[in-house]
């Protein structure tokens, strides 16, 4: 059985559970890291069932009941202090593939996940003779990988290039997004500290983009940090289409609103 695995940071896997609470008194929710709640081996034993499963409601029921689970669901606030719990069959990975562990990313190789031609390739990791990862390899290939993303990116939609960036990163901001982070009316990336824009614009909007078209609809879209080149999200969308996200909490049009009474 062949599985085609997430390039990211962390592997997809199966089954995976989700909290989202408040994260301050404007009412913005965040997701808080998937957890596994199976252990590796026990991936095809869920697939198996999985599948049964799917057999199983092919009489309509399994339609019936996810109707009637997105109605729950509808309209769902969540208050100060309160914890929402969803739980999910299956996961895609997250983050940056250059940001894997490289041992991590030598076990997959030995374990025949994909070839040392891909884990240089997607992760930045080389391997030794003995199957380890060279580090000092592995470094070199991950910096030349970041700049060759900047080199092949497309320029920002709105590049805020008269705004320095930050001098301590990821110090006294409120979240956008994970590795984004707002400072007044500005947002940053959080690692290098650049200014990716100014309220009520996209954070995206300051981001060099690099598209992969996917068929004759889809696109895939990077979205890189202007200075370091690490991907702060990846889109799946339809050609023609802007994004599919849009960030704007309370205290970040506030901000804006702020910003344009006092010029």
């Amino acid at each position: 059985m062949a599985f085609i695995l997430a390039r990211n940071r962390f592997r997809q896997h199966i089954h995976v559970r989700s909290d989202l609470h408040l994260r301050d008194v404007f009412g913005d929710i965040s997701a808080e890291a998937y957890r596994i709640l199976l252990p590796p081996g026990a991936i095809i034993v869920q697939l198996l069932l999985l599948l049964g499963s799917l057999i199983a409601f092919l009489d309509g029921l399994l339609i019936r009941l996810l109707d009637r689970l997105v109605a729950i669901a509808s309209g769902l606030v969540v208050k100060d202090d309160e914890i929402f719990e969803f739980r999910l069959g299956c996961g895609g990975g997250l983050g940056d593939p250059l940001e894997r562990e490289s041992s991590s990313v030598a076990r997959d190789v030995a374990q025949g996940r994909f070839g040392a031609q891909e884990a240089a390739d997607i992760y930045g990791v080389v391997l030794a003779a003995d199957g380890r990862a060279d580090e000092a390899a592995t470094l070199r290939c991950r910096t030349g990988l970041l700049a060759a993303r900047l080199g092949r990116a497309t320029l920002p939609a709105k590049p805020l290039s008269n705004v320095k960036p930050l001098a301590q990163p990821s110090e006294g901001g409120a979240p956008l997004y994970p590795g984004v982070e707002q400072h007044g009316d500005i947002a940053y990336a959080s690692a290098s500290g650049a200014a990716l824009a100014r309220a009520p614009d996209q954070w995206t909007d300051g981001c060099p983009v690099i598209d992969e078209p996917v068929g004759e609809r889809l696109l895939i879209r990077y979205y890189l940090d202007p200075l370091m080149g690490r991907l702060l999200w990846v889109d799946a969308l339809p050609r023609g289409e802007s994004r599919t996200m849009e960030i704007s909490p309370k205290r970040w049009l506030e901000a804006a609103q702020r910003t344009s009474a006092a010029a």
